[in-house]
């Protein structure tokens, strides 16, 4: 008589969901990990991930069915508007890559796991300095490596192996670097609290170092978009927003009064900066600000591509057009203005519904006014990239969506670390 015995594997399924999320949030900011991570196993990791989002989110939620069900609808908005639907698979892979980020964030606050969204978010921003530090030693063996990047395509094989195996990044990698002052700030003050000289100290040297980044890599836009960053951040410390909302109106008034002297400045920053290609650009910029004939290559290939988006807007400016892709009637340069272009105004409005409505979701209410104000400076910061360039894409969505998250989830403020809470657990 033969006896068998069963046992049944108890697997927890969050262990497994946080330790193939870290691999992809890695797969974001570390160029290396993509040279030993296909993309078929990158699609099956994220396949399983979205399987445990989907059968484990509590759909009976009001809330979280309509977060969910909101993203799920930008996602195939994006999807038809990045011409994934005419890519097949490759496309399904895309847009899961693009949006699991969010998906994932709103998942992890629904179950109550702040903490393991937190290690995600100190995973990012470790992933994003060890990036930043070799893009910045591989810049000064190719000059013009991280700059190339941004416009390289599939066939530049030699281009794509050198950065992956010097993990150097691209334009994702270097705005991220930019858009990061603000959350790098918070991370300062929560682990040097009350000692006032040596968090100083740290904040002007990581943000000299960003600059330092910035001119390195040479993209202009990163450069001017620093300068902004640290001008709300010095403004936000003394002003509210409501008061923020004045210094704009008042700083509009002054460029257009002073538009000459801004047009001096950038002149004189051009020829300080040592970098060729953001000294031409500033110069162009200088030009345009003064009213002069432009003729420079950037600044006039912008204007082509934003004016082919406003355009598009212009002929359907209520409900969009529907009908065509990025690159073939699209710009391709403006996330905002694509959008709009492609979706109208009452696209527009519904994109900027889902946002606010899932941003209030993850972040909720914090009560360090600090914190919320380094937070608002990176909302304001990424709005502003993405009227200028294009945003839609894993990497950003990270550092939207899941590290600003984390970062205002003190440990002191949880209010759930002593209740038990349901765990999933397959049974194999």
């Amino acid at each position: 008589m033969k006896i068998r015995i069963r046992k049944a594997i108890h697997i927890d399924v969050y262990t497994i969901f946080m330790l193939l999320s870290c691999i992809v949030v890695l797969f974001y900011f570390v160029p290396f990990m993509s040279g030993f991570l296909p993309s078929f196993i990158m699609f099956g990791i994220l396949c399983i991930l979205f399987f445990v989002i989907f059968l484990f989110n509590d759909w009976r939620n009001f809330r979280i069915f309509l977060v969910n069900s909101l993203c799920i609808t930008l996602a195939v908005i994006v999807f038809m508007m990045k011409e994934y639907v005419d890519q097949g698979i490759i496309g399904i892979y895309s847009i899961a890559l693009v949006f699991f980020p969010l998906f994932c964030a709103i998942f992890l606050i629904s179950k109550k796991k702040y903490k393991q969204l937190k290690v995600l978010s100190y995973i990012a921003l470790i992933g994003l300095t060890i990036t930043a530090i070799s893009t910045y030693l591989g810049v000064l063996l190719f000059p013009e490596m991280a700059r190339t990047l941004a416009a390289v395509s599939e066939s530049d094989t030699e281009i794509i192996t050198i950065s992956t195996r010097l993990n150097i990044g691209g334009f994702d990698i270097v705005y991220c670097v930019i858009l990061a002052l603000p959350l790098y700030f918070i991370v300062i003050e929560r682990f040097v609290k009350g000692k006032w000289a040596i968090e100083k100290s740290l904040k002007i040297l990581v943000t000299l170092l960003i600059g330092l980044f910035a001119l390195k890599t040479q993209y202009t836009t990163a450069v001017l978009l620093l300068f902004l960053s640290v001008f709300f951040v010095i403004i936000f410390r003394k002003v509210s927003i409501k008061g923020m909302a004045m210094v704009a109106f008042l700083a509009v008034i002054l460029f257009g009064s002073f538009s000459d002297d801004f047009a001096k400045v950038l002149n004189h920053m051009a020829e300080v900066v040592s970098s060729e290609s953001i000294s031409m650009r500033l110069e162009e910029l200088a030009d345009t600000i003064d009213g002069g004939a432009v003729t420079g290559e950037d600044i006039t290939e912008r204007s082509k591509v934003y004016g082919k988006s406003v355009g598009e807007f212009l002929e359907n400016p209520i409900i969009g057009n529907w009908d065509i892709k990025e690159g073939n009637g699209l710009g391709g340069h403006s996330t905002v203005l694509d959008l709009l272009a492609y979706t109208g105004s009452i696209g527009g409005l519904f994109i900027a519904y889902t946002i606010f409505k899932v941003e209030k979701y993850l972040l909720g209410t914090t009560k360090d006014d600090e914190k919320g104000k380094y937070i608002r400076i990176f909302f304001i910061d990424f709005l502003v990239l993405a009227v200028l360039n294009p945003v839609i894409s894993g990497t950003f969505f990270a550092l939207f969506f899941i590290v600003p998250t984390s970062l205002v989830i003190d440990s002191t403020e949880i209010k759930y670390k002593g209740e038990n809470h349901e765990k999933d657990i397959m049974v194999v």
